[in-house]
C-alpha cells in the first residue's frame, strides 16, 4: 500500500513532533564555553523555533518548555577547534557538527511532493476540458 502525497506531506510537516536542533555557532573566548543552538520551544501554548545559547550540562528538555522530544538532550561537550566544531549530548549517540541539524523537514522531498501535487492538479483540469 503506497502512502498518498498528502499523507507524506502532512508527515513531513509534523516536524514539531520530533526533536529539532541545529548548531549555529560555538564560542570559547570567555568562560564558560558556549554554543548557540536553534530548537523548538513551547511558548504560550505554541511551538516556536528559537535560538538560545547553551553551556555544558544544559538540558534541552527544560529549555524547550518541557517538550518530551528533548528528553536526553543534555549538552555534554562543546568542542571549538576551528574546522571541527561540534557538540554532543550525554544520552544521545553521535555528535552535532557546526551547521548540521537533526529532526528537520527534508526540503528536497517537500519540494518533490509540492510539484507532484501541482502536476496532478493540472492534469485533472486538462481532463475536465
Amino acid at each position: 500500500m503506497s502512502v498518498s502525497w498528502l499523507g507524506r506531506l502532512k508527515w513531513l510537516l509534523s516536524s514539531h513532533n520530533n526533536a529539532y536542533i541545529k548548531l549555529l555557532s560555538v564560542d570559547n573566548k570567555k568562560s564558560p564555553i558556549t554554543a548557540k543552538n536553534e530548537f523548538d520551544k513551547m511558548q504560550k501554548g505554541e511551538v516556536k523555533r528559537v535560538v538560545q545559547t547553551v553551556i555544558s550540562s544544559t538540558g534541552l528538555l527544560e529549555l524547550s518548555g518541557g517538550r518530551d522530544v528533548y528528553d536526553g538532550y543534555v549538552v555534554n561537550d562543546i568542542y571549538c577547534e576551528p574546522g571541527n566544531e561540534y557538540i554532543d549530548f550525554t544520552s544521545k549517540p553521535g555528535i552535532l557538527r557546526l551547521g548540521e541539524m537533526v529532526g528537520d523537514v527534508n526540503t528536497d522531498e517537500y519540494k518533490r511532493l509540492q510539484i507532484r501535487k501541482t502536476i496532478r492538479k493540472g492534469s485533472g483540469r486538462m481532463a475536465s476540458r
